[in-house]
């Protein structure tokens, strides 16, 4: 599983495609698979078998259990913050990282100056254990209502695990808090512990790593790695960039090959975060709409060229 997840990062350190495009994020993860195995020289069947196609899913987790079905719905809900505002403007404000500024840096909208923490935060938070917010499609008797809750139905869970990689072998989670049918969580008196089936942590390990290829696909673009605005809902207007990629499916013009290329895989730097901070330098590289492209040293790495 821990190879899994260094080739998922890997492999979408390619991408060059638009930030919210639903099916552009597909078609980079099923891009992304298919440089992978040019350089392994033939499938990589667990990887094929959650790759999937343009499904987005019903749900959060529901159904679950494909790498295309995270990579879709973390633009539709957030999970981890809960994140939503008016229009849902707010759900994909954690989408911005400009690693210039710090790890912990934040992403701030304008005028109301409200600040989120950035992708990789957040791609933290969804590796190592959340809090998840899960919501279910259909309302359900509450399992732990001894210690979380009344003994009704509930319609979501809010939960925690020790890693991904421990969570897809284990099952091992914490019951944090349970959603009641009125909306609102009931938080459990201490942590409940307990055990998802190997059905269910598919479901959720696998819509979790395509949530992270998300993250990671959006710090690759500059509007994003420049934390520059360009959500209509303030009057930023779409970026020039990601609107071109969306307009006539544009973004098909490019695939595995032209990664391949372009000389093959990019040295990442040496660092704790390798993957989101290289990525997001280079895409910091290059100017985005209200912002110029710089070759900035970060605030915890030299970075150059």
């Amino acid at each position: 599983m821990k190879k899994i997840i260094l080739i998922m990062a890997l492999l979408l350190y390619f991408n060059v495609i638009s930030a919210y495009e639903r099916n552009t994020h597909q078609y980079v993860v099923r891009q992304a698979y298919e440089l992978v195995k040019s350089f392994y020289g033939a499938d990589i069947p667990i990887l094929k078998q959650h790759l999937g196609s343009n499904e987005i899913g019903a749900g959060i987790f529901e159904p679950g259990n494909l790498l295309v079905i995270g990579a879709a719905r973390e633009d539709i809900e957030d999970i981890i913050y809960g994140y939503e505002g008016i229009f849902q403007q707010y759900v994909t404000a954690t989408h911005f990282w400009d690693p210039d500024r710090g790890d912990g840096s934040h992403f701030c909208t304008q005028p109301d100056n409200t600040c989120f923490e950035n992708a990789y935060q957040k791609a933290l938070k969804l590796i190592y254990g959340g809090p998840i917010i899960w919501s279910y499609t259909e309302s359900k008797p509450n399992p732990y209502y001894l210690s979380c809750g009344a003994p009704g139905v509930i319609v979501g869970l809010k939960f925690r695990f020790n890693d991904i990689i421990d969570f897809y072998k284990t099952g091992y989670v914490q019951i944090l808090a349970v959603r009641n049918v009125a909306g609102y969580y009931d938080y459990c008196s201490s942590p409940y512990t307990t055990y998802f089936s190997q059905e269910l942590r598919e479901k959720i390990t696998w819509e979790i790593l395509g949530r992270v290829c998300h993250l990671l696909a959006d710090v690759s673009v500059p509007a994003h790695s420049h934390n520059d605005q360009h959500d209509p809902y303030f009057g930023g207007g779409y970026d020039t960039y990601e609107q071109y990629m969306e307009n006539n499916n544009n973004y098909m013009q490019w695939n595995y090959s032209h990664g391949i290329a372009q000389g093959g895989l990019i040295n990442v730097i040496n660092k704790t975060n390798p993957i989101f901070y290289s990525t997001a330098q280079v895409s910091n590289h290059f100017p985005s709409d209200h912002n110029p492209g710089n070759n900035t040293n970060g605030i915890n790495d030299a970075f150059s060229n």
